[in-house]
């Protein structure tokens, strides 16, 4: 990783560290604060987030690059399916991880609209259309991959939902269970 790489992904987790510190009060904060906690102009945190609560989320976009390597990395034999289960098995061990937090933004988007928003219209919409994208590029027809993409969404919404639902489940288990309710339906 380059120094510029390295500056960037500091530059990143500075401004998430800032929103997360004022997790209680985010709605009261403004960029401004925040981007002097981060030692950047509000500018600067407008060209790398679009809102505080996206702040929250840290780097995400990064998975979706992490999301098409692994996708351009499989063989074009491979069956989609299969290709889409360990995505979606990676996808859930890269994530478990992220629970605290994941329950934290949870709780915060029961009281705060934003929150759910931000992940229900972007980054869900941003997800199936990198999915979408990948999928055409391995010859799947457009409608057939927004289709495939959506259900991979599903897939992985539900999973996620049960994960944060039930304390003793893990993500990895979720995914499973959930793929394999998608398989009885088929």
């Amino acid at each position: 990783m380059g120094v510029r790489e390295e500056r960037r992904r500091a530059l990143l987790q500075g401004l998430s560290d800032a929103a997360w510190e004022s997790f209680d009060q985010l709605a009261e904060t403004s960029v401004e604060e925040l981007a002097r906690r981060a030692g950047v102009s509000k500018r600067t945190f407008f060209r790398i987030y679009e809102s505080k609560e996206a702040a929250l989320y840290g780097d995400w976009r990064e998975s979706l690059t992490q999301l098409r390597e692994f996708v351009q990395s499989r063989s074009p034999d491979e069956r989609v399916a299969t290709t889409l289960l360990e995505l979606s098995r990676g996808w859930a061990l890269m994530t478990e991880a992220d629970r605290p937090r994941a329950l934290a933004r949870r709780r915060r988007s029961q009281h705060h609209r934003g929150m759910g928003q931000y992940e229900e219209g972007v980054i869900w919409p941003t997800f199936r259309k990198t999915v979408s994208e990948e999928l055409m590029q391995r010859g799947t027809g457009p409608e057939d991959a927004a289709l495939v993409a959506s259900v991979l969404a599903s897939v992985l919404a539900s999973a996620k939902t049960r994960w944060l639902d039930q304390e003793g489940v893990s993500l990895l288990r979720a995914v499973n269970e959930a793929w394999a309710c998608v398989s009885i339906a088929l």
